[in-house]
């Protein structure tokens, strides 16, 4: 398991912080190693997407991207995002 019981009873679940980089025009985002842990009220305040848009090299390179956001499903511009699922 990769979640941990935070000091209320609540699981926490990891997430890798995305990061944007002004690339010439462009804005690059990418995943970081950096992990938090999360509950799901907090992740609810997060554009949060999977795992499965991330290249080998950690980008994302879809404009689009699926993402969680107040606990809906929707899809979102990559430049929103902010956490990853690590799994």
């Amino acid at each position: 398991l990769y979640t941990k019981v935070n000091d209320y009873g609540f699981l926490e679940a990891p997430y890798r912080k995305v990061g944007h980089v002004k690339k010439g025009k462009n804005i690059q985002t990418k995943a970081t190693s950096e992990i938090t842990y999360m509950d799901a009220s907090d992740e609810r305040d997060h554009y949060v997407t999977h795992s499965g848009v991330l290249e080998e090299d950690q980008t994302i390179i879809l404009d689009r991207i699926p993402a969680r956001y107040k606990g809906e499903f929707i899809e979102s511009n990559n430049n929103n995002c902010r956490k990853n699922d690590k799994i």
